[in-house]
C-alpha cells in the first residue's frame, strides 16, 4: 500500500532540528573561538604590561640618577665623571638593573657596566629613527648570564632606551638592561593558569551542549511521534487502519487531475459488505468490527504498494488504483471479491463468511471528470450490484456483469 503524504508531515521538524543543532555548534565554536582569542589577547596584554612598567621603571630610576648626579657636557658631548660612573656601577648591583650602557649622540658606547662593550657603535635603526629623536624604546631579549654560584642562567631582558635630551637637542642615551625573568614567569603562571579555568569551562560548555543535544533529540523524538500520531489520526481510519474519507477522496481528486493534466489512467473501486447490518444485529459490534478488519487485511493483501485503500465509512470501502485499465482493475475487484467471500471469520464454534458488492470507474472511458461525477458513476455501479443480486462488482461502462465465479 502507498503511504501518501500529508501537509503535517513536511520538513518544519527535520529545519527546526537541523537549525537547533546548528545553533549549539555555532555556540561551540563561538565559544572555543572566544577562548583562543582570549589567550592571545591576554598574553600580548600582559607582555605589553611588562614592556610598560620596564620603561616606566627606567624613567624614574633615570630621573632620579639625574637629580643625584648631573651628567657633565661639554660641547653637546657627555663627560662621564667618577661619580656618575660609581652611581651607574651601583645601580647594577640591584637585581632589576642587569646591565647600564651609556651612548653618545653619534651611538657610540661611552660607558658600559660590561667594560667590553665601550667603544662599540649602535647602528640600529630603532636607534637613528626612534632614540635619536626622543622616544623610549623598549625591547625584549634573551641574554645568557652567571648566577651567585657561577652557574651559566638565561635571563629575560628587557632593554630600554631612555634618550637624554637639552632644550630638545639629543645629547645621547642610556640602555638599561632590567632583568624581567620573574615577571615573565608570572605572566606565564597567570596565562597558565587562566587557560586551566578557561579549558575547565570550555570542557563544561561542551558536556553541557553534548546534554542539551541528548535532551533535545529526546524532545525532537517525542515531537515527531506526536507530529506522527497527528498524521494518523488525521489522515487513517483508526479501526481498520486504511486511509479515512477525507484523505482518501484528496488523493483521488489528485488521480483525477493527474490524467487529465498528463493522461496517466486511474481506477475507482467502491464497495461495501452485502447485509452487513445483520452481522452486526446477530453477533454484536464488536465482532462486526473484526469483520471490516479483516476485510481490510484481504484488500491490503490483494493490492499492488502503489494502491490506495480507505474506508468511505461504515462497511463501505473505496479504492484507488493508479495507471491501470478497466480490464485490469476488474481482475483485481475480481480477486478481492473473491478473498472476502472465502474468508473464514470465527464467532464461538461458528465460521461466518460475508460477501461484497461494488462498483468500478476507469477514466479513460468517463467523458465528465469532476470528483462528484466520478463518485456518483461508481455509486451508481455499485447499486446495479446489488440489485443484481450481489456479491458481484460491476464495471460502470459496461451494461451486464461480468463472469462472477461461483
Amino acid at each position: 500500500m502507498q503511504k501518501s503524504q500529508h501537509p503535517l508531515r513536511n520538513g518544519k521538524t527535520f529545519s527546526y532540528s537541523t537549525l537547533t543543532y546548528g545553533f549549539i555548534v555555532f555556540f561551540i565554536a563561538v565559544t572555543f573561538t572566544i577562548i583562543l582569542l582570549h589567550f592571545h589577547f591576554f598574553q600580548s596584554a600582559l607582555e605589553e604590561k611588562v614592556y610598560r612598567d620596564t620603561e616606566r621603571e627606567a624613567f624614574q630610576f633615570t630621573s632620579q640618577m639625574a637629580r643625584v648626579v648631573k651628567p657633565a657636557f661639554s660641547q653637546n658631548h657627555i663627560i662621564i665623571s667618577d661619580q656618575l660612573r660609581e652611581y651607574l656601577q651601583l645601580a647594577t648591583n640591584s637585581e632589576a638593573i642587569w646591565k647600564i650602557k651609556l651612548f653618545s649622540a653619534s651611538g657610540e658606547v661611552l660607558f658600559s657596566t660590561n667594560a667590553e662593550d665601550i667603544g662599540d657603535f649602535n647602528h640600529k635603526p630603532y636607534f637613528k629613527e626612534q632614540v635619536t629623536s626622543g622616544q623610549a624604546y623598549s625591547k625584549l631579549a634573551k641574554k645568557n648570564s652567571v648566577s651567585l654560584d657561577l652557574q651559566p642562567v638565561t635571563l629575560d631582558v628587557m632593554e630600554t632606551y631612555v634618550p637624554i635630551m637639552d632644550k630638545g637637542n639629543f645629547l645621547g642615551a642610556y640602555e638599561l638592561y632590567y632583568n624581567v625573568s620573574d615577571h615573565i614567569l608570572e605572566s606565564h603562571e597567570l596565562i597558565k593558569k587562566s587557560s586551566q579555568y578557561l579549558l575547565v569551562l570550555a570542557i563544561v560548555i561542551f558536556i553541557m551542549a553534548i546534554l542539551t543535544l541528548v535532551a533535545l533529540k529526546k524532545v525532537i523524538a517525542s515531537r515527531q511521534k506526536y507530529e506522527r500520531l497527528l498524521v494518523k489520526q488525521a489522515t487513517i481510519d483508526s479501526l481498520t487502519n486504511t486511509l479515512n474519507r477525507g484523505h482518501i477522496e484528496s488523493l483521488i481528486e489528485r488521480e483525477i487531475e493527474r490524467f487529465k493534466r498528463y493522461g496517466r489512467n486511474a481506477s475507482i473501486i467502491m464497495f461495501d459488505l452485502d447485509h452487513f447490518k445483520k452481522i452486526n444485529d446477530q453477533f454484536g459490534h464488536q465482532f462486526g468490527d473484526t469483520v471490516l478488519k479483516g476485510v481490510a487485511q484481504v484488500c491490503k493483501d490483494s493490492l499492488r504498494s502503489g494502491d490506495l485503500l480507505g474506508r468511505y465509512g461504515g462497511e463501505e470501502f473505496i479504492i484507488c488504483l493508479p495507471e491501470i485499465d478497466v480490464e485490469q482493475s476488474y481482475r483485481v475487484a475480481e480477486k478481492i471479491r473473491v478473498a472476502i467471500r472465502n474468508t473464514a471469520f470465527k464467532f464461538d464454534a461458528k465460521e461466518i463468511r460475508v460477501t461484497a458488492s461494488g462498483g468500478i470507474i476507469n477514466l479513460v472511458n468517463q467523458s465528465k471528470l469532476s470528483f462528484d461525477d466520478i463518485m456518483t458513476r461508481v455509486d451508481d455501479a455499485l447499486y446495479e450490484a446489488k440489485a443484481l443480486g450481489r456479491d458481484r462488482f460491476i464495471a460502470s461502462d459496461e451494461p451486464t456483469a461480468s463472469d462472477q465465479d461461483r
